[in-house]
């Protein structure tokens, strides 16, 4: 290995893949469904949840608002598109600001956080029904 950086065959994605942002939707209902977990007791838990409902939903939709406009202003070949299979964007490279980084690597950056806190709160929602009851 020469330690020379090699030149890649296409310019690297500077959005994630469709099925990238349809996860993090799914990831984002699945932690408004674990904080209602919580909505059980008694006083002012499930106006706390609602604020949680509504914070996911605010943020949700400014993302989605955000990349519909940050499209037209992007290369278009730099775009993901439907018909680029996720395989293919994974393969290959993802543009940040400190450079470019594995697309897949990208991706486990991207989904790790929420996942993690979906899987927690889904645990602490278990554990304090397992010990309510």
């Amino acid at each position: 290995m020469t330690g020379a950086p090699t030149q890649p065959d296409r310019y690297p994605s500077l959005a994630p893949h469709p099925l990238i942002r349809r996860t993090i939707l799914l990831l984002a209902a699945g932690f408004v469904v674990a904080a209602w977990g919580f909505s059980t007791g008694r006083g002012y838990i499930r106006l706390a949840v609602c604020v949680v409902t509504a914070l996911v939903a605010v943020a949700v939709i400014l993302s989605t608002v955000l990349t519909r406009i940050g499209r037209a202003s992007r290369r278009q070949e730099a775009e993901p598109t439907a018909a680029t299979s996720f395989r293919d964007w994974a393969s290959g490279q993802f543009g940040t600001c400190d450079g470019n980084i594995k697309a897949s690597l990208a991706a486990i950056e991207i989904l790790l956080p929420i996942a993690a806190a979906v899987v927690g709160l889904t645990a602490f929602a278990i554990i304090r029904d397992i010990v309510a009851s």
